[in-house]
């Protein structure tokens, strides 16, 4: 808004220094009537900046949330990976006893499998 007043001051000094300093109530008003336009034009031109500003907030924050979802799914599929690995690792650890335990003790013994 100070960049506004400002404007407006700049303006009617120059119209001033054209004129020797006198500035008449009808040329004020029609000074006015000139500025206002540019003033309207000017602010709309702010509020669509800002407006825009606010949207690409919006747009920004929808985005950060989309990329923090997909790393959470990213550190999910990781760990269930993993999870899968160490299931895998156990069972093959458990079948490996049980193997070497079925192989330390046959079920028939040599006399037995001799009669078969």
């Amino acid at each position: 808004m100070a960049l506004l007043s400002g404007i407006s001051q700049q303006h009617l000094s120059r119209l001033k220094q054209g004129r020797g300093g006198i500035v008449h109530a009808q040329q004020a008003t029609l000074d006015r009537a000139y500025l206002d336009p540019l003033v309207r034009e000017i602010l709309s031109i702010e509020d669509d900046r800002i407006q825009t500003e606010q949207q690409l907030a919006n747009v920004y924050s929808m985005w950060s949330a989309q990329l923090k979802l997909q790393h959470r799914i990213a550190f999910h599929l990781v760990l269930s990976s993993l999870l899968v690995i160490l299931l895998i690792l156990a069972a093959m650890l458990l079948s490996d006893s049980l193997v070497r335990r079925l192989m330390a003790q046959p079920l028939f013994n040599r006399g037995q499998m001799h009669m078969l």
